[in-house]
């Protein structure tokens, strides 16, 4: 699943090394992509490349073979965030929980997951326009699915009609 993903997503790239079906340059994409995760969230975007080329064991010509700039790094780990995030999302407002268990998931899912984003460390990840926008599109479909739940909740009289735009 997260393969075909991100051949999808990625082998378009003029920077994919080797050839269609490739997996040793899947395997190490992955691999880095996986090691830089914790390395933005501890440092934000002041993380070294030399430090991610250092835990993953490689050299850091090799790291910028796959990777050529570190904006190319950050945007491809964030779009596996958010798509984490999505599929998680996805898990609450479709289960078979009431509207109101739905309701509380997502809310301590979305503090839970937002609040590293809330510190000084990601300033300038939203700086980045196409970083910028996808979290935007992303914060409008979370407000999308928070209505839909509010109006499921107004139908059957769990929560009285409030003036949301003051809310969300």
């Amino acid at each position: 699943n997260l393969k075909n993903w991100y051949y999808n997503c990625f082998s378009t790239r003029k920077h994919f090394l080797g050839t269609e079906g490739s997996g040793g340059v899947f395997f190490l994409k992955t691999q880095i992509l996986t090691a830089v995760i914790p390395l933005i969230k501890t440092y934000g975007l002041h993380f070294k490349m030399l430090d991610l080329a250092r835990d993953l064991g490689i050299s850091k010509s090799t790291l910028y073979q796959f990777y050529p700039s570190k904006q190319l790094l950050i945007e491809d780990a964030f779009n596996i965030l958010v798509r984490e995030l999505r599929e998680e999302e996805a898990k609450i407002y479709h289960s078979s929980a009431s509207v109101e268990e739905k309701l509380k998931a997502t809310m301590k899912f979305h503090s839970k997951k937002f609040e590293p984003f809330q510190s000084p460390l990601y300033a300038n990840l939203y700086a980045t326009p196409s970083i910028a926008d996808k979290m935007r599109k992303f914060n409008e479909e979370r407000i999308i699915h928070i209505n839909h739940l509010l109006d499921e909740g107004v139908q059957e009289g769990l929560i009285r009609p409030v003036q949301r735009d003051v809310f969300i």
